[in-house]
């Protein structure tokens, strides 16, 4: 292995250490970037509202993408 392989390989490995600590903290970045799903502003403010309390209530009718977005964030949560 050449020397610039090396470096190309580290350079991978931090710019995905990098992410990972922004993924950490950031679930809609994750849902966005590594699950491929688009939320709703609504979605992005529940997303956020979660990670930042324990408990978190919405008030919204059927088919709003409530359960879609648990499982996302349960997903986000486990990686």
């Amino acid at each position: 292995m050449s020397l610039v392989n090396v470096a190309v390989e580290v350079n991978n490995r931090i710019d995905a250490e990098r992410k990972r600590s922004l993924y950490k903290y950031d679930p809609v970045a994750w849902i966005k970037e590594v699950a491929g799903f688009h939320v709703w502003s609504s979605q992005e403010e529940i997303a956020r509202s979660i990670q930042d309390n324990q408990n978190v209530a919405v008030k919204a009718g059927h088919g709003t993408g409530k359960s879609l977005l648990i499982a996302l964030l349960i997903c986000w949560w486990v990686d």
